[in-house]
């Protein structure tokens, strides 16, 4: 059976006036298994104090961020495990980015992203597996954006017990790259100039756990 949603969220902010932001989703169920969502999105992000007025790095001059964004995400159930796919894009007007230690605003930028996890529980635990991508583009060439605009990948791996104790291991993947001159290409993507890796683990048990 084909299910809706809608919904509205309405700013009143007294700088930048009045914002409605509309969302909406269709869901389309394939089989008692699988399911297919089309959503949509709008986003308002307003300057903080800090970001306006905060001395030797704020800036005054700040319009205020809005974005829509577009997903298309699949659920299924495969035997005992639970797998989400979605493929998304977000469009972002005056993205608030920084240069340095001073926030600015970019006229246009664009993400397109992929996401997809796994999990499953093993002998009481939930286990979880999910690899992310994710590229910016730009149509101006903007000093902040040399360093914010990039491809990334993220991959990582999370289990937990009973919502006792979880075990994360997160792995990030770094493509940097420079925003193309409009000159020469205005919608031209970011190029590869360079990859680093981090890692990171966390093992955190609550008080109380059964040995």
């Amino acid at each position: 059976q084909l299910s809706s949603e809608i919904g509205l969220r309405h700013d009143d902010n007294q700088r930048y006036g009045s914002e409605n932001s509309w969302n909406g989703m269709l869901g389309l169920p394939v089989s008692a298994e699988q399911q297919w969502l089309l959503s949509y999105s709008e986003g308002f992000r307003a300057s903080t104090f800090s970001d306006l007025y905060y001395p030797g790095a704020g800036n005054p001059q700040l319009q205020a961020e809005t974005s829509q964004t577009w997903e298309l995400q699949w659920r299924a159930a495969l035997g005992d495990s639970q797998l989400e796919t979605s493929l998304y894009r977000n469009d972002i007007d005056n993205m608030i980015v920084f240069s340095g230690m001073q926030p600015e605003n970019v006229g246009q930028a664009r993400i397109n992203g992929f996401e997809t996890a796994l999990s499953r529980e093993l002998l009481g635990w939930q286990a979880s597996l999910g690899l992310s991508l994710r590229h910016l583009f730009s149509d101006e060439k903007n000093a902040a954006l040399h360093k914010k605009g990039r491809a990334s990948c993220a991959t990582g791996c999370s289990c937990e017990y009973h919502g006792r104790c979880h075990y994360g291991f997160p792995r990030l993947f770094l493509l940097e790259g420079q925003i193309g001159s409009p000159a020469e290409n205005p919608r031209r993507a970011v190029t590869i100039k360079d990859m680093g890796a981090q890692r990171e683990s966390v093992l955190r048990c609550a008080r109380g756990l059964v040995h």
